[in-house]
């Protein structure tokens, strides 16, 4: 069983794993929905579904939530769909009509969510961090040895303490560039172009274990955190549990990184070392309590 619920930071399987009801091995963008699961669902439980298999939720579970007049929060992630516009398009469903309007869901929290306006029934969730691939070994390189979540955390948190904010390199740091996507305006080519050859930026030359990697962000300022192949990114996030202020470009994300310490560009253009060296100041010391997977759960369980 993963244990990120035992983990301080959130995660995208943390909060699944918080809920009343989630499938018992999360697998991220499954088309398929464990039924047997989900039909003991009971008054004012919290439901967690990946996204990618919210079509079968809507058809075969929703009725049988509305006939028995009982109310939930729905809680929808572990995707790199976002939702619910780019969802809807790709099912052909108006989920934010089917979901909203439903008086049977009293909220829906949604990983990836792309809508440019806030909506009074839904709140954006984050990613967070990956625990579960190093967990279950599945890593597409050399990410290091099979660990537990807790233990990937501990040694987090101790990378984390080898330097302050204030000694570490006023420099932008990338790794991102061993995989680019076509995907959201593919951002990741135009976040290349903009830092290649600048002389405050710094590019890992080859893939590394994660651990080095984590320890190199430590060295660094800044850590330059486009999209990827989903909308929100687990870069993001470790780079602000390892003490350094990631580099991203206006999204509808605006709406969760608010309060975080992370600088928002409008465009990789813009990017400035002097303006990002004079923006951290404040910037570093913003509230870190989003980081956390208990604030989440909190803002879960509220709508109970």
């Amino acid at each position: 069983m993963s244990n990120e619920l035992n983990c301080q930071y959130v995660s995208s399987r943390g909060i699944a794993y918080s809920c009343d009801i989630y499938p018992k091995k999360v697998v991220s963008d499954t088309l398929k929905l464990p039924l047997s699961t989900y039909k003991d669902i009971k008054d004012n439980d919290s439901v967690y579904v990946i996204s990618s298999a919210l079509k079968i939720f809507v058809e075969m579970i929703l009725p049988e939530i509305e006939k028995k007049d009982i109310k939930i929060i729905l809680v929808t992630g572990a995707s790199v769909i976002s939702v619910p516009n780019e969802l809807s398009e790709k099912h052909g469903i108006d989920y934010i009509k089917i979901i909203c309007e439903n008086s049977c869901i009293k909220h829906w929290f949604c990983q990836n969510y792309d809508l440019n306006t806030s909506h009074k029934k839904i709140s954006a969730i984050p990613l967070g961090i990956d625990y579960h691939t190093v967990q279950t070994g599945k890593c597409l390189w050399d990410w290091g040895p099979v660990k537990t979540a807790v233990e990937q955390e501990e040694e987090l948190l101790e990378i984390a303490k080898k330097q302050t904010f204030e000694s570490r390199m006023n420099k932008t740091f990338d790794f991102f560039h061993f995989k680019k996507f076509q995907r959201h305006n593919r951002d990741r080519w135009y976040a290349s172009a903009a830092i290649r050859n600048k002389p405050f930026n710094v590019s890992l030359a080859k893939r590394a274990s994660r651990n080095s990697t984590w320890n190199m962000i430590t060295n660094y300022k800044f850590i330059i955190s486009p999209h990827g192949n989903g909308l929100d990114c687990h870069r993001t996030y470790e780079a602000m549990f390892l003490g350094s202020i990631p580099i991203v470009r206006t999204s509808p994300l605006d709406i969760i990184y608010k309060d975080m310490p992370i600088i928002i560009l409008k465009d990789w253009q813009s990017i400035n070392i002097n303006k990002l060296i004079e923006e951290s100041k404040t910037i570093i010391t913003k509230s870190r309590e989003k980081l956390f997977l208990k604030y989440w759960i909190n803002q879960i369980k509220q709508y109970k």
